[in-house]
C-alpha cells in the first residue's frame, strides 16, 4: 500500500463493500478496500453458495427497494457477461394444520402486497393446485413471486472482483483496522497495528463486527448503535438421487414457510444439499411490526419443517451446514447513513438476515452520499440518527422502540443486544 491520500477507503470485502467500491469507482480509481480476513469468508453474511433475490416483502418500501435493486443485478450480470441471478421464483407456502388461519399467514399477505404494486405472483389456492405444478411440496396454499429467484455467490464474487481489479480497485486481504482517527482534514486508518493509511472518506460494512469497530474511531465513544449479533445455522438435507431432478432449481422454487420462521434453496450446481434455515418468527415479530405471525409448535426447526412439507425426503439427513451472523436492529431497518458525530466517515449495518439482495442499491447510495453528498433514493429510514446518541440524552426518544423486549420471553434478544454494546461476546 502506498503512502499518499486515498479519496475512499472501505472498510469490509463483503457484498456491501465491493458494491461500494464498484459504483464509487465511476468518481474515482483512488480507491482501496481493507478485509480483515478474507473475502467470501465462512463467517461473513457473503458466504455459503447461494441467497435469496424478492419482492415478497410485507413492507411495499422494501418490495420496490428489491425490485429496484433487482434491476441493478441485472446490470452487472450484462456487464461482466457471468450468470449469477437464477430466477425460478420464490414460493411462500402455509398449511392449514400448523397456521390455521390461512388469510392471515404470510403466503396470503404477501400475495396481496404484490398484486398492489403491480408484481408479476400467483396464487395457489388449494393442495391439488399447487401440486399441480410443485408435486414435491405439501402446502394448502401459497404465493408464487414470479421475479423472484437465487443469487449464486462464487460467481458474483469472481464478477466484482474482476470488475474491480480491471478498475484499478485493490483488495486488501488480512487488513485487520486497529483505529480511525482525524488527522486535519483528513482521516488516518491504523492497520495490523502499525500501517497508517490517509483518506478522505472511510466507508464501513463489516456486519456484526461493527461494533467492535466503531469502539476503535476516535470520537465515538459515545456512540452506540444498537446492532444484535444472531448466529445463524443453514442445513444441507440430503436428497435421493431419484428424487434429485424434482428437488432441483429446474423443477423447484426458492421456498419459505416465514411464518415459521423456515426458507431454503433448490440444489445448485456445488451446492451440497437441499438448503434450508430456520430463524425465530417470534423474534422477527419483535423488531418487524408488520410480521404477526401465529403461534404454533408444529414446526420449530429444519426438519420439522421437512417431515411436514416435503414428504419426498423419507430419510432426513444433514449433510453438511453453513454458521454465519447476522446483524439485527431494533426497528428491523437498516443503517446506512454518515456517522453521527463525524465527518466522512460512512456506516453501512444492521441488514437483519436480508441485505444481501439490496447490495448493488446500498453500494450506489453509499457511492453518491460520499462523492456526490446526495443520491435520488429515499434512504431517510436507514439514519444512524433514529436512535439518538447517549451524550446527550437523545437516546430517550427512540424508547418506545425498545419496549418490547422488557417482555421475558424476548431477553434473550436484550441480552444479545447488552453484550453487543458492551462488547462482552467475542466475536470471530
Amino acid at each position: 500500500m502506498k503512502n499518499d491520500t486515498k479519496d475512499l477507503v472501505i472498510v469490509g470485502g463483503g457484498i456491501m463493500g465491493l458494491f461500494t467500491a464498484y459504483y464509487a469507482s465511476q468518481y474515482s480509481k483512488n480507491i482501496i478496500i481493507l478485509e480483515r480476513k478474507t473475502v467470501g469468508n465462512k463467517f461473513a453474511a457473503s458466504s455459503g453458495y447461494t441467497r435469496s433475490i424478492r419482492n415478497d416483502y410485507l413492507d411495499p418500501y422494501y418490495s420496490v427497494l428489491a425490485s429496484e435493486s433487482q434491476k441493478m443485478w441485472k446490470d452487472l450480470e450484462n456487464e461482466t457477461k457471468r450468470r449469477f441471478i437464477i430466477k425460478k421464483g420464490c414460493l411462500n407456502i402455509a398449511k392449514k394444520d400448523v397456521t390455521s388461519n390461512l388469510s392471515q399467514t404470510y403466503a396470503d399477505k404477501s400475495y396481496k402486497i404484490l398484486k398492489s404494486l403491480g408484481f408479476q405472483t400467483k396464487y395457489f389456492k388449494s393442495k391439488k393446485d399447487l401440486n399441480k405444478k410443485y408435486p414435491q411440496i405439501d402446502a394448502d396454499i401459497a404465493c408464487l413471486d414470479v421475479d423472484a429467484g437465487f443469487l449464486y455467490i462464487p460467481e458474483i464474487l469472481k464478477a466484482l472482483k474482476s470488475e474491480l481489479n480491471k478498475r484499478g480497485i485493490k483488495i486488501y486481504e488480512n487488513s485487520e483496522v486497529s483505529r480511525i482517527a482525524r488527522s486535519g482534514e483528513l482521516l488516518e486508518i491504523t492497520v495490523n497495528g502499525n500501517k497508517k493509511i490517509s483518506t478522505k472518506n472511510v466507508s464501513l460494512s463489516v456486519g456484526v463486527w461493527s461494533l467492535s469497530l466503531l469502539d476503535k474511531i476516535q470520537g465515538t465513544k459515545w456512540l452506540k448503535l444498537p446492532i444484535i449479533p444472531i448466529e445463524q445455522q443453514l442445513d444441507y438435507f440430503k436428497v435421493p438421487k431419484n428424487k434429485r431432478r424434482l428437488f432441483s432449481a429446474k423443477k423447484m422454487p426458492v421456498f419459505a414457510y416465514l411464518d415459521v420462521g423456515v426458507y431454503g434453496h433448490p440444489l445448485y450446481k456445488d451446492s451440497p444439499g437441499l438448503k434450508v434455515a430456520y430463524f425465530d418468527p417470534m423474534g422477527a415479530k419483535l423488531t418487524k411490526q408488520v410480521f404477526d405471525p401465529q403461534k404454533q409448535n408444529q414446526i420449530n426447526n429444519n426438519v420439522d419443517f421437512i417431515k411436514r412439507c416435503f414428504p419426498g425426503v423419507k430419510e432426513i439427513k444433514i449433510i453438511d451446514q453453513e454458521f454465519n451472523y447476522y446483524d439485527m436492529t431494533p426497528d428491523n431497518n437498516f443503517i446506512i447513513d454518515e456517522l453521527p458525530g463525524t465527518k466522512n466517515i460512512y456506516i453501512a449495518a444492521g441488514f437483519c438476515g436480508t441485505g444481501f439482495k439490496f447490495a448493488p442499491i446500498v453500494g450506489r447510495v453509499l457511492a453518491e452520499k460520499i462523492f456526490r453528498k446526495r443520491t435520488i433514493f429515499d434512504f431517510s429510514r436507514f439514519s444512524a440518527k433514529r436512535f439518538g446518541r447517549l451524550n446527550n440524552l437523545s437516546f430517550l426518544k427512540s424508547f418506545r422502540m425498545y419496549t418490547n423486549f422488557l417482555y421475558p420471553r424476548n431477553w434473550k434478544y436484550l441480552r444479545k443486544g447488552i453484550e453487543a454494546l458492551l462488547l462482552i461476546k467475542k466475536l470471530p
